[in-house]
C-alpha cells in the first residue's frame, strides 16, 4: 500500500517537474524574444537617428553652402573678379560652420557604418576641402562660386539620401512595432495554453494514478484479508478438531460422571465429588464452545437465559485474562428479564468486549461491566430501529485511550483494527455486532480520546424467562424405555457410556465400533431395531452412509445423529437433515429424552 502511494508520488513529481520546465521555457522564450526584440529597437533607433542626424547635418551644410553663394556674389560685386580682394569675414565663418558640419557627418558615418555614404562623403569632403584651400589663397569669387555650386549638388544629394532612407527605416519601425504586441500575445496565448494543457494532463494522470492507487490498495487489503480468513480458516479447522476430541472426552466424562451420581449412595462427599467432576466437565465444554466459537464453527443453540448468572459464570476466566494493573467492576442489575440467544456466542460478546477494554489500557486502568433493565418507546430518538419494549441493557467500560470519531464510525467494519500488525485481526466488534444484531439487538459506541470508551449493548426481553427454559430442560430429562437401540460409535468411551446409561433406563443396547460392524448387526436383528445412533464422522464408512444403508436394512427404526463437529462438517458429510444432531458433550438425559422424542413421534 505504501509502495503504491509512493509511486504515485513519484510519478508526479516527474509530471511537475516536466510542466515546470515547458513554463520554464516558454517564459524563457518570451524573454528571449523580448529582448531580442528591444535589441532590435535599440539599434533601430540608433540607426534611425544616424539618418536623422545625417539628414539635419546635411541641410544644415546646405544651408550654409547657400549662405556661402550669397556672400561670395556680395563679395564679387555681382561681377567674377579675379584675385586680390580678401576673403569676407562671413565667409571665413560660414566656412567654419560648414566644416563643423562636415566633420559632424564623418563622425555619425564613422560611428555608424553607413557605407552607403561613403563614396558621397569622400566626394563632398574632396570639394570642400578645395574650396578651403581656394579661399586661403584668395581664389577669384567666380572660381569659388563654382566649386560652391558644386559641393552643393552633392549636398543635395546627400540630404536626399538620408531622408529618403530616414523614411524607409521609420517605416520599418511603425511595421515592427505593429508586430511587437501580436507576437507577444502569440507567446503569451502558447504559454497559457501550456500551463493549462499541463494542468489539466496533470489533473487527469492524477486522478488515473490516485484510482491505480486506490486499487492497488484496495487489492492489497483484499489479499490481506483473504490471507487472514485462510488463517483463520486453518485455525478454525484446526481448532474443530482439537474440540471434536475433546467433545468426546467430555461425553465420556459427563455420561459416566452422571452414571456414577445416579446409582452411588447417598454419601455427601461421594456425591459432591462427582458433582464437582460433571462441573469440571461443564466448563470445560464451555471453554470448547468458545474456540468453537472463536473459530466461528459454533453450532448456535438459542435459549432464554439470565444474563447476570452468566456474566457471573465467566467472572474467574474474565479475571485472569486482564493484567492485575487493571480493576475489573460488577454493577449487575436486579428484575431484568431473560435474553434469549445462543450463550456461547453471549460468552464471546462479553469476552470480546474485556478483551477490547484491557487492550486500550496499556498502562493499567478500570473496567465496569455493567447490566440494567430499560424500557423504550416506540420511536425513541436515541433508538429509532428499535421497536417499543423492555430491555437488558449490557455496558462495558473503560478508562482508557479512547476513539477518534473516525476510528468510532468504523469500529464495526470487518478486518478494521487499530492494533498493531499480527495484533488484531479486525474481527471482534464486528463479530459482536453481528451476533447482537442477530439477536434483535443495538450496539452502540460512546468515546472520545483520552476519554475511554463505553460500549451499549440492548437486547429484547425473551417472553419466556430463564426458570421457564430451565424447567424445560428438566422436564426433558430421563425418560425410561425397553426398545431397542443400536449404537455406532468409534470411541469406545462414548459406547460404554451410552450401553450403561441408556441400559440403565431399560433399553436393550446394541453397540458397533463403526459403519460395517453396524450393518451387520442390522442384517442380523431380524426382531427389529427401533432406534440407530451414529456418528457422523468415522473411519472407512461415515455416519451419513452407514444411516442410509441401515435404514433400509430396518425401514421401522428411527435415525439420530451424534457428532463432536458442527452443522457445516455434517453436511460436507452428507447428513439427511431430516434426522436429528445432537452435539457433544451431551449428558444421558439430552440422548434419552431426544430418543424418547423419536419414538413417540415415530408412534404417534
Amino acid at each position: 500500500m505504501n509502495a503504491a502511494r509512493d509511486r504515485y508520488a513519484q510519478v508526479l513529481r516527474y509530471v511537475y517537474a516536466l510542466t515546470a520546465v515547458v513554463v520554464i521555457a516558454a517564459a524563457a522564450l518570451i524573454i528571449a524574444v523580448y529582448t531580442a526584440q528591444k535589441a532590435d529597437d535599440e539599434a533601430r533607433d540608433r540607426v534611425t537617428f544616424y539618418y536623422l542626424a545625417s539628414s539635419a547635418a546635411s541641410e544644415q551644410l546646405y544651408r550654409n553652402t547657400q549662405s556661402l553663394q550669397r556672400l561670395l556674389t556680395d563679395a564679387a560685386g555681382g561681377t567674377p573678379e579675379t584675385t586680390g580682394r580678401p576673403i569676407q569675414p562671413g565667409v571665413s565663418g560660414t566656412l567654419y560652420s560648414m566644416r563643423s558640419q562636415l566633420e559632424r557627418l564623418l563622425e555619425l558615418q564613422a560611428q555608424y557604418m553607413g557605407q552607403q555614404f561613403d563614396a558621397t562623403l569622400s566626394r563632398l569632403e574632396v570639394r570642400f576641402t578645395t574650396i578651403e584651400w581656394m579661399a586661403m589663397d584668395s581664389a577669384p569669387p567666380g572660381e569659388l562660386l563654382d566649386s560652391v555650386a558644386a559641393l552643393e549638388l552633392n549636398i543635395d544629394q546627400l540630404h536626399r539620401l538620408h531622408e529618403i532612407a530616414a523614411a524607409e527605416t521609420l517605416g520599418d519601425i511603425e511595421s515592427q512595432a505593429r508586430l511587437i504586441l501580436p507576437n507577444l500575445a502569440l507567446l503569451t496565448a502558447i504559454l497559457l495554453a501550456a500551463i493549462v494543457g499541463g494542468w489539466f494532463v496533470t489533473r487527469l494522470l492524477r486522478q488515473a494514478l490516485e484510482r491505480q492507487a486506490q486499487t492497488e490498495e484496495a487489492l492489497a487489503a483484499s489479499q490481506e484479508r483473504m490471507h487472514h480468513m485462510q488463517k483463520l480458516e486453518a485455525l478454525g479447522q484446526l481448532v474443530g478438531g482439537v474440540a471434536h476430541d475433546f467433545n468426546n472426552l467430555l461425553t465420556a466424562i459427563l455420561g459416566q460422571a452422571g452414571l456414577l451420581r445416579d446409582h452411588a449412595s447417598a454419601d455427601s462427599e461421594l456425591q459432591d465429588g462427582l458433582g464437582e467432576i460433571s462441573e469440571a466437565a461443564r466448563q470445560a465444554t464451555s471453554l470448547t464452545n468458545q474456540l468453537l466459537a472463536f473459530s466461528r464453527r459454533q453450532p448456535i443453540q438459542a435459549q432464554a437465559f439470565d444474563l447476570n448468572e452468566l456474566i457471573r459464570s465467566m467472572q474467574p476466566m474474565l479475571r485472569r485474562l486482564i493484567s492485575e494493573d487493571i480493576e475489573i467492576n460488577y454493577e449487575l442489575g436486579k428484575g431484568l428479564g431473560a435474553v434469549e440467544l445462543d450463550t456461547g456466542q453471549m460468552h464471546q460478546v462479553v469476552l470480546n468486549l474485556v478483551i477490547n477494554a484491557k487492550d486500550a489500557m496499556p498502562d493499567g486502568g478500570s473496567i465496569d461491566v455493567v447490566t440494567e433493565w430499560a424500557r423504550l418507546e416506540t420511536g425513541d430518538p436515541q433508538h429509532p430501529a428499535m421497536t417499543g419494549g423492555d430491555y437488558t441493557r449490557l455496558i462495558v467500560a473503560d478508562s482508557g485511550t479512547g476513539m477518534d470519531e473516525e476510528t468510532r464510525e468504523r469500529a464495526f467494519e470487518p478486518f478494521f483494527t487499530t492494533k498493531p500488525r499480527g495484533r488484531g485481526t479486525g474481527l471482534g466488534l464486528a463479530t459482536v455486532h453481528g451476533i447482537i444484531s442477530a439477536a434483535g439487538g443495538e450496539i452502540s459506541i460512546d468515546s472520545r480520546p483520552g476519554g475511554g470508551t463505553r460500549i451499549r449493548i440492548l437486547l429484547p426481553v425473551s417472553t419466556r424467562s430463564a426458570e421457564a427454559a430451565a424447567a424445560e430442560h428438566v422436564a426433558t430429562g430421563t425418560r425410561a424405555g425397553s426398545e431397542t437401540v443400536l449404537v455406532v460409535e468409534d470411541e469406545a468411551q462414548i459406547r460404554t457410556f451410552l450401553r450403561n446409561g441408556l441400559g440403565s433406563l431399560g433399553y436393550t443396547v446394541l453397540t458397533a465400533p463403526g459403519g460395517k460392524d453396524g450393518l451387520d448387526i442390522c442384517e442380523r436383528e431380524t426382531g427389529g431395531i427401533d432406534v440407530i445412533v451414529s456418528d457422523i464422522v468415522m473411519p472407512n464408512m461415515n455416519g451419513a452412509e452407514f444411516m442410509k444403508a441401515a435404514l433400509n436394512r430396518q425401514p421401522s427404526a428411527v435415525g439420530i445423529y451424534i457428532s463432536g463437529y458442527t452443522d457445516d462438517v455434517a453436511l460436507q458429510h452428507g447428513m439427511d437433515e431430516s434426522i436429528p444432531l445432537l452435539y457433544k458433550p451431551f449428558e444421558l438425559d439430552d440422548i434419552a429424552a431426544l430418543i424418547r422424542e423419536r419414538l413417540d413421534g415415530a408412534s404417534g
